[in-house]
């Protein structure tokens, strides 16, 4: 295989257009593998604050990329890149429908951000070494999320949110994306057991596997313990004969210690330090134990002492499944056991997730072609909700972006993954080098398992783990670039006319388009965390008493950052406060300016009606102070505060009035808010059986103390009108 590279690079084609790999894309390769390493140590990149750094890095690298690519541009035969473009597309283009401003061009920014890192590792490697390096990163990332959750559990560091009764939640912070983060290193490291080229490297890494999906286990997921064997069994299954063998014994390899060690590894919380990290480097070395018997083995065995040991392997497996699903906790910690042997479709939260997705799709119902755009959900859920909860993702991936970007946006992603297949499959059936297909399919099962998790929860709302898969996505589509569409083109080689390769422009459009989109890319991220950072000294000033500088503050990152409602919803309420310490009817004024302005950028969200309700009070401003309650208690029919509000509302509405000397007015809104009991009445019979069996999220709604005293009140002010 590397001599038939080698003597691709020479070839030439014609002396015209260049199309082909550049050496100095190598500075840019080694630029990406940052990305790949560093986003699960930065909660996951789930946070604005975070992503938006990020974004920063990948802009600038992609900037670089543009300047030193210098050949034409060639058009592409993969479906998976017209698909991104597609996404990216129905991206920008929900954003002019968007609920949420802000959250629509985030959701741009970080889709922009997973293509460019898919695009740059499917166009800068350039070899094996490359894409081993690239997928070693991955699997180093993986290790490292493994032990900071692990070590914060038996409380020898600590990172933030990395533990909860008796669950890993890593670096991430949630457990469920640490566990399918984890479960995705593993199913890497199975593949790096069998194909790094030290032995003593392979055995390292039997230790290593068993860290990994020992801790994958630990974050108690059922979610991905399910997806897990199904991971496992497709990268078994699928890999070339050359390596399928020694990925199945590398399974082995950490399974037999794991069901020995697992109960006293993972049951957090009850021992000392040193107890646990005893019990874990013994099944470290248990691991690379198994794995050295197993290089011994392939040293020594003949083919039919492999199919002996094959069938004893199977046996085992299926044993150790067997003992993990039927004496549960004798196995595993009894908190983890419980979680992943009892799985019912009856279940709360498994209940709880299908009225997600049935309040989703009543969603794309109303708006089916181009969605409400990125964090469209998080605005208007309230409004579509069977009953009460309370989630900002819709804990489907599939789902949400068919809610963020309509069906024109679903329609893409669906074949973002039929592009997958379509490239697998020609890698598996035309790339004879069984090194490249092993890479390309671990690199394929492994986007493959996060996206199966993702169906059923909201993974991929971590940017960490979406890089991880769209990453996987990359190495396949670079496997493809090397090894079918630069066979005849490499470093060096130049295509012209008559020589069957395609171009649209050259390296000035390139570079003029790039930096186009580049500049767009790191303006508005740069803007986004410079906003923040105001944002956080505004925060610092208002919590050390001076309000005015708070303002100030608000009011610079309002300016960096115009489409954060938040902004303007933080200085109406500020501005009301100042209003009232000044005694300044006008500041009342400006703080509605500010309300309307917050409720414009955030349409659906009933957070910034709260806060137009609020300021047109202080401003005296009765009537749209109860139009505006009105239409936010609709906005969260199954809360109990949004009742209790209302109501409250209308007694001030109604003292308003009086003091006007509108008796008529006062009479009406006092009426309104004796019949807020009939509202919930109302609201309430349509509760179902399961729907009460599974309620779980504060009251559901009823005439509480609070609304008798105000209905009271409100009927005592009636006879005197």
């Amino acid at each position: 295989m590397n001599a038939r590279i080698a003597t691709a690079n020479t070839k030439t084609i014609s002396p015209k257009k260049k199309i082909v790999f550049d050496s100095n894309l190598k500075i840019i390769f080694y630029l990406v593998l940052p990305l790949l390493l560093i986003p699960p140590f930065f909660r996951g990149l789930f946070f604005d604050f975070e992503a938006d750094l990020a974004h920063i890095y990948t802009a600038l690298v992609f900037a670089a990329y543009i300047f030193v690519r210098k050949d034409w541009i060639k058009v592409s035969r993969n479906l998976m890149d017209y698909a991104w473009i597609g996404l990216i597309a129905a991206y920008v283009i929900s954003n002019f429908v968007a609920f949420n401003q802000r959250a629509a061009i985030e959701g741009v920014l970080r889709i922009f951000n997973f293509f460019i890192i898919y695009w740059l590792l499917a166009q800068t490697v350039s070899s094996l070494k490359d894409l081993k390096n690239a997928i070693g990163i991955m699997y180093i990332s993986g290790l490292g999320v493994a032990l900071a959750g692990l070590g914060t559990a038996y409380g020898t560091f600590w990172f933030k949110g990395a533990y909860s009764e008796g669950m890993i939640l890593s670096t991430l912070q949630y457990h469920n994306a640490a566990a399918i983060f984890l479960v995705a290193a593993g199913i890497i490291g199975l593949y790096m057991a069998a194909v790094l080229e030290n032995q003593w490297l392979r055995i390292a890494a039997g230790g290593v596997n068993y860290i990994i999906l020992a801790t994958a286990y630990g974050a108690g997921s059922r979610g991905a313990m399910l997806v897990a064997p199904v991971g496992f069994i497709l990268l078994i299954a699928g890999m070339p004969k050359q390596y399928r063998f020694r990925v199945f014994v590398n399974f082995l390899a950490v399974l037999i210690p794991f069901i020995i060690t697992a109960k006293q590894v993972l049951t957090f919380g009850v021992h000392s330090e040193g107890y646990y990290w005893g019990w874990l480097f013994l099944g470290i070395a248990m691991g690379c134990g198994v794995q050295f018997i197993t290089e011994r083995f392939f040293t020594l065995a003949g083919g039919t002492r492999r199919k002996i040991v094959a069938g004893a392997g199977i046996a085992i497996t299926i044993l150790a499944v067997a003992l993990i699903f039927t004496l549960g906790s004798k196995i595993l910690p009894s908190g983890i056991a419980e979680r992943l042997t009892h799985l019912s479709l009856e279940q709360v939260n498994v209940q709880e997730r299908f009225y997600f997705y049935r309040d989703a799709f009543a969603l794309v119902k109303d708006y089916p072609v181009l969605g409400v755009g990125g964090g469209g959900w998080n605005s208007a859920y309230t409004g579509y909700q069977s009953l009460l909860y309370y989630t900002t993702e819709v804990h489907s991936h599939p789902m949400q972006v068919w809610v963020e970007t309509g069906t024109v946006g679903f329609m893409f992603y669906v074949l973002l993954w039929i592009g997958l297949l379509i490239t697998i499959y020609k890698i598996m059936r035309r790339v004879e080098s069984p090194e490249f297909r092993a890479l390309a399919w671990t690199a394929a099962v492994t986007a493959v398992s996060i996206s199966m998790h993702s169906v059923i929860d909201f993974s991929l709302s971590l940017g960490a783990v979406a890089i991880l898969m769209y990453a996987s996505l990359g190495l396949v589509r670079g496997v493809e670039r090397i090894e079918i569409e630069d066979t005849g083109a490499v470093p060096g080689a130049v295509a012209g006319a008559g020589s069957g390769v395609r171009t649209v422009g050259g390296p000035m459009v390139r570079k003029v388009a790039g930096a186009f989109l580049v500049g767009i890319f790191l303006l508005v991220s740069a803007s986004f965390s410079i906003a923040a950072f105001k944002e956080r000294d505004a925060v610092y000033a208002y919590k050390s008493g001076n309000v005015a500088e708070a303002i100030e503050g608000f009011e610079s990152a309002r300016k960096i950052d115009p489409f954060n409602f938040n902004y303007p919803m933080y200085l109406s309420s500020l501005y009301n406060e100042l209003a009232y310490r000044q005694k300044n009817i006008m500041l009342t004024r400006t703080a509605v300016e500010n309300a309307q302005e917050a409720v414009r950028l955030n349409q659906k969200s009933v957070q910034p009606l709260w806060a137009l309700v609020e300021a047109n009070l202080y401003a005296q401003m009765t009537t749209e102070a109860v139009a505006a309650a009105e239409e936010a208690q609709k906005r969260v029919p199954w809360r109990q505060d949004g009742y209790d509000n209302l109501t409250r509302v209308y007694i001030s509405a109604a003292q308003q009035y009086m003091q006007k000397g509108q008796k008529e007015s006062a009479r009406e809104v006092l009426n309104r808010a004796l019949a807020v009991p009939g509202l919930i009445e109302a609201q309430v019979a349509r509760l179902g059986p399961n729907e009460r069996r599974i309620w779980g999220h504060g009251p559901i709604p009823s005439v509480n103390e609070n609304i008798k005293a105000l209905i009271d009140e409100a009927g005592k002010v009636l006879k005197t009108l």
